[in-house]
């Protein structure tokens, strides 16, 4: 449920959208400008993953397949460096590309959040804070020049969020679009695979009273899963082959689980190889199988400790400032470093602080928002809220890592931008309405 906003006064159709979009292309603007400077003053360079996936896209643009020193890979998921390989296929190979591409996927989920929160919340003010929050947001900003994934799996998910929101009940062919798009998704990271359930649920408790029907809801949750499964079937066919035995989307499933699950966890990432196990010899679904029983068993046997390290690893998902600046200034290729050591100095440590009172600001104001609007008595609508928690629960079953809240920056944006605009509308409630000199007297 969602509070609907007064309708504009005086204006045609076509003039009320250009006045509504207004605040989407001020934020886009400036979203543009932050980035071409970033740019251009900070040479961020691939590392660790960020560089496997540069190299895993340069061997498939090249035709040598999803590769590692001519043996197939599947231990992290191909979806983005297959689009990355794509890209370079189009307009060649090179860093700057990459971060063109991942500069152009981050605007686009600042217009798709923008989307999505005026639907959701029928409310411009509240689309245009959330978008102009994500322009200067640092995760965002710096996301921009880091190959990773995050954009990529961000701007999939909103896109199909958005699609099955707007086009809801689902008829016709847009389960298959929707699924289409989650399945792509599902291939940048295999947990997007819950989503299309989780949003549909939120899209089905919104619009119950008015849709009643369940069961032509199924059959469209039911739609879009056969076609999400359908577009992983090339992939799992390729594993299956490679492999001998089924693989879903990826075999690093197993060290993740592993990393926040054994004696040596801090709650937050830790290299697999360092936690005493010997997987050498192991193909990797073996590795894979074999992390995950070490893990499993941990669980079954230290659950007092696995729940004790719960808030560390939320802590570190959601208030971790320092993630996207130490990526970010990593500025040799392959190598890496301690950031800011050179004469970036004063803008890596201008920019963690920064950072660090983004992440902060952003969390406690969501939350904050939450509390408002349930004060003022404000219906806020669910589905950034399971979304997030969603993500929480990725956190304290794995580890936590700021990247897994990367995906829900915009439904955070949202909630605070909600509250922002309840406080002002209560600041404003008693208030007279000002006249200008020209109206008429009141009787």
């Amino acid at each position: 449920m969602v509070i609907e906003s007064e309708p504009p006064t005086m204006q045609t159709p076509a003039k009320g959208a250009r006045v509504q979009a207004i605040g989407l292309w001020i934020a886009l603007s400036l979203a543009l400008v932050v980035r071409v400077w970033w740019l251009l003053t900070v040479d961020t360079q691939p590392v660790t993953d960020f560089n496997w996936y540069f190299e895993r896209a340069l061997s498939i643009a090249h035709g040598n397949g999803y590769a590692v020193n001519g043996a197939f890979t599947a231990y992290w998921p191909v979806g983005y460096p297959a689009v990355l390989a794509v890209w370079f296929q189009l307009f060649g190979a090179s860093v700057l590309l990459g971060k063109i591409l991942n500069t152009a996927l981050t605007l686009g989920s600042i217009g798709l959040s923008w989307t999505l929160a005026s639907r959701l919340f029928k409310d411009d003010r509240i689309a245009t804070v959330t978008a102009l929050i994500l322009a200067i947001h640092p995760a965002f900003v710096a996301y921009s020049g880091i190959l990773a994934s995050e954009p990529l799996y961000t701007v999939l998910m909103l896109s199909g969020t958005l699609l099955c929101w707007m086009k809801w009940p689902l008829r016709g062919h847009w389960p298959w679009m929707a699924g289409l798009l989650f399945g792509l998704n599902t291939l940048v990271r295999p947990q997007a695979v819950l989503i299309p359930a989780l949003v549909m649920a939120c899209a089905w408790l919104r619009g119950r009273k008015t849709e009643p029907g369940g069961f032509r809801s199924a059959i469209a949750l039911g739609t879009l899963y056969l076609a999400l499964l359908l577009c992983l079937v090339p992939w799992t066919v390729r594993n299956l082959g490679t492999f001998h035995r089924p693989v879903f989307v990826s075999t690093n499933g197993g060290d993740n689980l592993l990393i926040g699950n054994n004696p040596l966890a801090r709650g937050t990432y830790r290299n697999p190889d360092t936690l005493g196990h010997d997987f050498r010899g192991l193909s990797e679904p073996d590795r894979d199988r074999a992390a995950t029983r070490l893990a499993m068993d941990y669980l079954r046997t230290h659950l007092g400790e696995t729940i004790a390290r719960w808030p560390s690893k939320l802590a570190g998902t959601f208030l971790s400032g320092t993630d996207a600046p130490y990526w970010a200034f990593q500025t040799t290729r392959g190598v890496l470093k301690v950031p800011g050591m050179g004469a970036d100095k004063a803008l890596f440590l201008g920019f963690r602080a920064y950072s660090r009172a983004a992440t902060g600001v952003l969390l406690w104001g969501a939350i904050a928002g939450l509390v408002a609007c349930w004060i003022f008595r404000r219906e806020v609508p669910m589905l950034g809220v399971v979304l997030t928690l969603y993500s929480a629960l990725l956190s304290v079953v794995f580890f936590g890592n700021p990247r897994f809240a990367f995906p829900v920056l915009p439904f955070l944006s949202m909630h605070f931008a909600q509250g922002l605009t309840a406080l002002w509308d209560r600041l404003n409630a008693g208030r007279p309405e000002r006249h200008s000199a020209s109206d008429p007297p009141a009787p």
